[in-house]
């Protein structure tokens, strides 16, 4: 299996992030990231100034944010930019599959801080749509705002995120595991790097810049193939892989979480994270982390096992969703949300 690891949500110069695409890929580079998602607000110039593709050794897909105040909607592989319908979101996401791309709901959860007086939250309400790819069930920025409840919190919470972050919402991974039951669909993590400054000159402050953002909460494609070099095949090998869900959300500040398998196993065969199997004796669900963890399995939305150790096995003897977690150890913390793979 060939794993790369990407940065997803990312704002460029385009819309509000500080930096342009070109700076930006250079700071990914250096983070040694494979690639990385790049969603500006409303528009897609950065496809249209011809920016995607491997740049310094850093495949910069060119996506879009679609939404105004709620109902934000992260889109890759579409030819032309999805105005925002925050009325009808499910207009948005047809119109994303019929531009030939991918979509995936963003911080659907995400929650305010009362050190902000507008109070702004970007959440999705409307749970009857159908026909997204997937939710990003992890916002690296959201999760900070979240925990951001006075100005001690924020200060703490900033420089102290590897540990005082505490996952993915509940309702969030409720919301997903709701949704696999009923048809095949995906969770991505993301970032939502804007290297925002705030204050003024000498009181100015830096916002997770992105190379802050990079080693935070990261997207691992694994797959059974290599990428090429070629732009518009590794393009395609990069999106399929997103849809399918061949990967898992890795919290890399905490731990880097490279080399994390889960699969399905018998004999004779194997499947990857997102695949689909048909129900047979034999077959034993593989977790394998690349360090000490509780690592746990879901299965339809319950927890099934749990176990502290480096690797684990179990018996699939029902059908449904199965899907795996770890949560990482530290001798001064309690277990810590470090890595959530796509279900089987």
């Amino acid at each position: 299996m060939f794993e790369y690891v990407g940065n997803l949500h990312v704002h460029s110069r385009y819309s509000d992030g500080r930096r342009s695409i070109e700076e930006i890929s250079k700071v990914a580079a250096e983070e040694r990231l494979d690639f990385i998602g790049i969603n500006d607000h409303n528009d897609l110039c950065g496809l249209e100034e011809y920016e995607e593709g491997w740049r310094r050794g850093v495949f910069v897909l060119i996506g879009e944010e679609i939404g105004i105040a709620r109902h934000h909607y992260i889109a890759y592989g579409i030819g032309r930019a999805v105005q925002p319908d925050e009325g009808n979101p499910q207009k948005v996401i047809d119109e994303v599959k019929q531009a030939g791309g991918i979509g995936f709901i963003a911080h659907p959860h995400e929650r305010g801080s009362p050190l902000d007086p507008r109070g702004k939250v970007y959440t999705w309400d409307d749970w009857s749509v159908t026909g997204y790819t997937g939710i990003s069930i992890w916002c690296h920025s959201s999760g900070w705002k979240g925990t951001a409840t006075n100005i001690f919190t924020a200060i703490y919470n900033y420089y102290h995120h590897r540990w005082s972050f505490t996952g993915p919402y509940p309702e969030t991974l409720a919301a997903f595991d709701a949704e696999s039951r009923r048809r095949d669909v995906s969770l991505i993590g993301a970032s939502d790097a804007h290297e925002f400054q705030l204050g003024k000159w000498p009181f100015r402050v830096c916002i997770f810049p992105y190379a802050v953002s990079f080693r935070a909460v990261n997207m691992h494609l694994v797959l059974r193939k290599p990428l090429t070099g070629d732009d518009e095949a590794d393009r395609s090998t990069i999106l399929a892989a997103l849809a399918a869900g061949n990967g898992f959300v890795g919290y890399d500040a905490l731990r880097n979480s490279r080399g994390f398998r889960f699969r399905a196993a018998w004999h004779g065969g194997n499947a990857n994270m997102g695949d689909e199997v048909e129900l047979r004796d034999g077959i034993t669900l593989e977790v394998k982390s690349p360090a000490r963890g509780v690592v746990r399995i879901v299965h339809n939305g319950t927890r099934v096992f749990e176990a502290l150790s480096e690797t684990a096995s179990y018996e699939v003897k029902q059908p449904g969703v199965y899907r795996a977690e770890v949560m990482s150890l530290h001798k001064l913390h309690k277990p810590r949300p470090w890595v959530f793979a796509n279900p089987i």
